[in-house]
């Protein structure tokens, strides 16, 4: 099974340098991919940078583009240690999206066997600030979705607002 963020399909232009001493590493890496396609979304352009130890990526900056719409991350995701199935330390991770195609927004939502996020239409604009580990997440998110369809069903628009409190996700709008 493919992870969420690797790439499938595109081209890609990678810089970067790595340092290397006798326990450690740190790589620092800027890319340039177009046509960018994961098993959850596609860019027609990913750039940013981001700097990779063996216990995280740090520094996280990407900006997507697909037409009309823009997507940017940025943060840190600690990773799991050799072994080990969590990482020992708590992600934060910032997301702003706007007119971002609302089927990529729904695959990271929806759980696996429900609806397909490919019957979801619309464009997102909105923000979500996360932190903590991935089964306890605090923080919050803000969108509108606007000319929302499901299942070729024209909805309209729709406005969320959501916290996530630990093992609780409260929908406040």
């Amino acid at each position: 099974d493919t992870p969420f963020w690797h790439p499938t399909e595109g081209q890609a232009i990678l810089a970067g340098d790595v340092t290397i001493d006798r326990t450690d590493y740190v790589a620092g890496v800027q890319l340039d991919l177009r046509n960018a396609v994961t098993p959850d979304l596609a860019a027609e352009v990913v750039r940013g940078s981001l700097r990779l130890r063996p216990g995280a990526v740090e520094d996280l900056q990407l900006a997507l583009s697909d037409g009309a719409g823009s997507l940017t991350v940025s943060g840190q995701v600690p990773l799991a240690e050799e072994g080990q199935k969590v990482p020992s330390a708590p992600m934060s991770l910032q997301i702003a999206a706007d007119r971002w195609p609302a089927s990529s927004v729904a695959g990271f939502l929806l759980p696996a066997d429900s609806l397909d996020p490919k019957t979801i239409g619309g464009r997102v604009t909105g923000r979500l600030a996360v932190r903590g580990f991935p089964d306890a997440l605090q923080g919050e998110a803000t969108a509108q979705v606007a000319d929302l369809a499901v299942a070729d069903q024209r909805v309209g628009r729709a406005q969320a607002e959501v916290a996530f409190e630990g093992a609780q996700i409260r929908l406040r709008r």
